[in-house]
């Protein structure tokens, strides 16, 4: 990306693309088995794969703002030095093939996969996490909305039915503040198998616990 047209602050990726830590916890009572266990850290996966694919998302709406940024600025020059149409979309057409090149650039500004350093069982099961850039961005964002859901039942004794976790995904990206990315473009990502990972996950009593001063993408 331009590192001369500075991101928004919904756009840019959390602790300015710096590793980040983060531990997942999950209340599912003592004497758990291996299976039990292992279904949720396949959950967990399939979670952080779903806000890979988000973070993904956001990096291309970063890439392309800072684009239409300086398409803007150029434009406004061409009219201060008096350039005609003619001459401005001239000088646009390199841009506008550039499009394509910065989308694939995305790719290496994405930063680092998450990774497990630790995990820890004694009631709650806790994940120790790790990434950065924009998949830590969007991995953030979906354990947030598992966190939030699963905060919702326990608060109203609801039960949110797996053909309805697409609704509560929508209204949840809806209801936040930072969202650089239409929520429309966020739900489409969640495919079948995500959602019935989301809705075990959110039917546990879990907990996001994150460094102080996160930032950047769907932060708090």
């Amino acid at each position: 990306m331009d590192e001369n047209v500075e991101l928004p602050q919904a756009l840019r990726p959390p602790a300015g693309g710096e590793p980040v830590e983060f531990i997942w916890k999950t209340q599912i009572g003592p004497n758990a088995s291996i299976g039990e266990l292992a279904m949720r850290l396949k959950d967990l996966e399939t979670a952080v794969q779903l806000g890979a694919r988000w973070g993904l998302a956001t990096a291309l709406a970063a890439s392309r703002w800072q684009l239409s940024q300086k398409l803007s600025s150029d434009m406004r020059k061409g009219r201060t030095s008096g350039a005609g149409l003619g001459e401005i979309f001239s000088a646009w057409t390199p841009l506008l093939v550039r499009e394509r090149s910065a989308d694939l650039k995305v790719l290496n500004d994405l930063g680092s996969p998450i990774r497990v350093r630790k995990i820890s069982y004694g009631n709650p099961l806790q994940d120790y996490l790790d990434g950065s850039g924009y998949y830590v961005a969007g991995a953030i964002a979906v354990l947030r909305m598992v966190r939030d859901w699963s905060g919702i039942r326990r608060a109203r004794d609801l039960k949110i039915e797996r053909d309805e976790i697409l609704n509560e995904a929508l209204k949840w990206l809806v209801s936040q503040k930072q969202n650089p990315v239409p929520p429309g473009d966020l739900l489409a990502l969640i495919r079948e198998d995500d959602a019935s990972a989301l809705d075990r996950l959110a039917a546990d009593e879990v907990d996001l616990e994150l460094p102080a001063d996160i930032d950047g993408f769907l932060s708090e």
